[in-house]
């Protein structure tokens, strides 16, 4: 199931349009965070027409964090590019990423018309997508951007039947990660290297291989077996200090 996220909106008349947008291509859940507007507004549900009840359904969270915490794959919608923006898909190739997924709670998320996602709202979501368009003027209205990837996620699950894979929960996904993240901590890893930022691109990385129930369970044996073996080898060799530590010293009067 999609479900649309806008983070902090300000346009009435864009969160109607959003609304219609969403009725045109059978999408019906919608989560507005920390709106600088009123989504209810005599002008937002004019510009909905048909698509009231989106608006008057909506859910409305003081974060991301809180809106997007029971959604399986989070997709964050930017042109922008930079240090933490690292474009994983265009459009195009997000749509033929997400049909075997399909089944899966996925969430499309969008920023302020004015100034987009925060860098921190990116690190939240799991890939980062961009809708191509003319260099010249690159920049989308809120509510064109939603309706032109609804509607291309919308053909491209008219025929995905055939292609539908079933991946690992959430859940598992999250404890893979964190049995790796783990393994790391124990060998010292992140003395040079921040823990979050590995962290997000593992995330990002494994997320695009679309990982199955077998495969996270793998994974994540693999490096608590990994851990385990490390948890061993360090006590042999502190068992080994500490014999040498009490050994008698040699009797050089013999």
């Amino acid at each position: 199931m999609i479900t649309v996220i806008l983070v902090e909106p300000e346009g009435e008349g864009n969160l109607g349009a959003v609304a219609r947008a969403m009725m045109n291509t059978g999408v019906s859940s919608l989560i507005i965070v920390n709106p600088k507007c009123n989504h209810l507004s005599e002008e937002a549900l004019n510009h909905s027409v048909h698509a009231r009840e989106i608006l008057q359904n909506a859910i409305v969270k003081p974060s991301l964090t809180e809106a997007a915490c029971e959604i399986e794959i989070r997709i964050a919608f930017s042109r922008r590019v930079g240090q933490w923006r690292k474009r994983d898909y265009s459009l195009t190739e997000l749509t033929e990423h997400l049909k075997p997924l399909r089944d899966k709670s996925i969430a499309l998320v969008f920023g302020n018309e004015k100034h987009g996602l925060s860098n921190e709202d990116i690190l939240l979501c799991d890939l980062l997508c961009y809708i191509p368009s003319a260099p010249e003027f690159p920049s989308l209205n809120l509510s064109q951007a939603v309706m032109v990837a609804l509607y291309e996620l919308y053909i491209a699950f008219q025929d995905s039947d055939r292609f539908r894979r079933e991946t690992a929960p959430r859940k598992e996904f999250d404890e893979m990660i964190g049995s790796i993240i783990g393994t790391l901590d124990s060998l010292d890893y992140f003395h040079l290297v921040p823990e979050w930022r590995l962290e997000k691109y593992l995330n990002k990385i494994l997320h695009r291989a679309s990982l199955d129930h077998y495969d996270t369970v793998i994974i994540k044996n693999l490096f608590q077996r990994l851990t385990g073996m490390i948890t061993r080898m360090r006590k042999e060799l502190n068992g080994k200090k500490s014999d040498t530590e009490i050994s008698p010293p040699p009797n050089l009067n013999k």
